[in-house]
């Protein structure tokens, strides 16, 4: 029953390139390019990493 349910928000996110580039694409790229751009200690990056994800 949920794998039908996980089917048809699939078909309706990937019928509708607006909310497929908001709701995914958008935070992936956004989450790479903080990411990158940052400059931190080797033993701060996983606590960041771990910490921007889960805000």
């Amino acid at each position: 029953m949920i794998l039908s349910y996980l089917k048809i928000e699939f078909k309706v996110i990937m019928r509708k390139k607006t909310t497929l580039i908001l709701s995914i694409l958008f935070p992936v790229i956004f989450y790479i390019l903080f990411t990158s751009i940052l400059e931190l200690p080797e033993d701060v990056k996983p606590k960041f990493y771990k910490e921007y994800m889960y805000s």
